[in-house]
C-alpha cells in the first residue's frame, strides 16, 4: 500500500473525516486515483494550522475545535487509509474540504479521499 506523509495536525484531520482533499504544489501524486492509501502521521507539526483550518471551515469549525480540544496526535504513524477516489488542480471552492486556501496562481492540486478508516 502506498503511504504519504501529512504533519500533524493535517494527518489526524483526515484520519477524523474533517479533511478530504490532501493538497500538495505538485501533481505528482494523480497516480494514486483508484488506490487506498495509508496515512502516515509525521513528526513535525505545523503551528500555523490552527489559524489555516479556522479561515476555512465552513459550518463545522466549532465541531474542529471541539475535536482539536481533545484530540490525541500521534506522530511516526500510519493513524488511517484512505481511498483516493480522484485528483485535480483545485479551485477557491475547494477550501473548505481542504481546510486550505486552494485555487488562484500557483494553484495546489488535491487527492480527494474518502471511505477514510
Amino acid at each position: 500500500m502506498k503511504t504519504i506523509t501529512l504533519r500533524q495536525p493535517w494527518a489526524s484531520l483526515v484520519a477524523a473525516g474533517f479533511k478530504t482533499i490532501e493538497t500538495r504544489k505538485h501533481d505528482h501524486f494523480k497516480g494514486l486515483v483508484g488506490q487506498r492509501i495509508a496515512i502516515h502521521a509525521g513528526v513535525i507539526c505545523d503551528k500555523a494550522a490552527a489559524r489555516i483550518v479556522e479561515q476555512y471551515a465552513d459550518s463545522n469549525w466549532e465541531e474542529i475545535r471541539a475535536w482539536a480540544a481533545r484530540a490525541s496526535l500521534p506522530s511516526g504513524a500510519v493513524i488511517a487509509t484512505a481511498y483516493v477516489h480522484s485528483a485535480r488542480w483545485l479551485k477557491a471552492s475547494d477550501a473548505p474540504a481542504a481546510l486550505c486556501r486552494t485555487g488562484g496562481h500557483p494553484g495546489l492540486f488535491g487527492l480527494f479521499l474518502s471511505k477514510i478508516m
